[in-house]
């Protein structure tokens, strides 16, 4: 069983920032960032991949941080967790004395008819679904946008850069 002082689930910004603010606070201290992704995204820059980046893996965060601070990385999913300790969905069990939760956030999905069908799409922070709607965007004409928030304004202004039609809803 690893045993760390410090545990950060998540590996989105909020947990690479925690872990290397731990490092910097504390240098001697073992650390671990337990991520679900091999590859995750840097979540402000997703909007920029349908059109801006000329990929999606142009917006990959970067691990260099992690590494030059000998944090270690856990590609894997916590399942659960006992007193001060991780369960990985591989069985493995991670020791901890102190814990960060920095699991970021998820689009919520509203109730609407049709939302299973082809070629209907959300925004989620993982690299093969964001490869998946970039092609679809790109072979799109017309495109219609569900929510006005920071990331549907972005993607609404990608959309228009990369000169495609959107619709509105009435």
């Amino acid at each position: 069983m690893k045993q760390y002082d410090v545990v950060i689930v998540g590996g989105g910004p909020a947990g690479v920032t925690s872990a290397l603010s731990a490092k910097n606070s504390y240098p001697n201290k073992n650390i671990a960032l337990v991520r679900r992704d091999s590859k995750p995204m840097i979540p402000c820059g997703i909007p920029y991949v349908l059109f801006s980046l000329n990929s999606v893996e142009e917006n990959i965060l970067p691990d260099a941080p992690l590494n030059a601070s000998k944090i270690d990385i856990i590609n894997d999913e916590v399942v659960d967790r006992k007193d001060h300790t991780l369960i990985l969905s591989d069985g493995e069990e991670i020791q901890y004395e102190k814990l960060v939760l920095a699991t970021g956030s998820s689009p919520v999905l509203p109730h609407i008819e049709g939302k299973e069908k082809k070629g209907v799409f959300i925004v989620y922070k993982k690299k093969d679904e964001l490869e998946l709607l970039r092609t679809a965007v790109h072979s799109a004409s017309k495109i219609v946008i569900l929510g006005g928030g920071y990331i549907g304004v972005e993607v609404a202004d990608e959309i228009l850069k990369a000169k495609k039609t959107l619709l509105s809803l009435k």
